[in-house]
């Protein structure tokens, strides 16, 4: 969720995990995430009000120069695709718990062509809890 309103994801990818020994594994991944945002939606010529008009209701000028609208004149999804791929092991400290640690390089192409690139990182935990029928 952001200030427009909500935004789904769907991330499509491969892992692959190998436990080195009974204290240490490694893994690596790449994803294609899938986003789906609010984008800028078509208005018809008609509803296009110069500037200097005292009817304007807009926001102004964009850096291309074309109008800004009001955010409540509806919702028009728009497709933005990525990549992204991330290496990472674990410490196990009990067969079954270990401390997890990974890197994460995002890239994002936004709308209009901008392109965002992304570098992260994560700590976590893992838990492995299996009950055998």
């Amino acid at each position: 969720m952001d200030r427009n309103g909500a935004q789904f994801a769907v991330q499509p990818g491969v892992q692959i995990y190998r436990r080195f020994t009974s204290a240490v594994a490694a893994h690596a991944r790449i994803d294609v995430p899938l986003l789906i945002t609010r984008g800028a939606c078509q208005r018809p010529a008609a509803l296009e009000v110069p500037m200097g008009n005292s009817q304007w209701v807009g926001g102004g000028i964009a850096p291309n120069r074309s109008v800004v609208y009001p955010p409540g004149w509806g919702y028009c999804p728009e497709l933005s695709v990525g990549f992204e791929a991330a290496v990472g092991g674990a410490f196990y400290i009990r067969s079954g718990l270990a401390i997890t640690a990974e890197a994460i390089f995002d890239l994002y192409l936004g709308n209009g062509g901008s392109i965002y690139p992304i570098i992260g990182g994560g700590l976590g935990i893992l838990v492995d809890y299996e009950v055998l029928p």
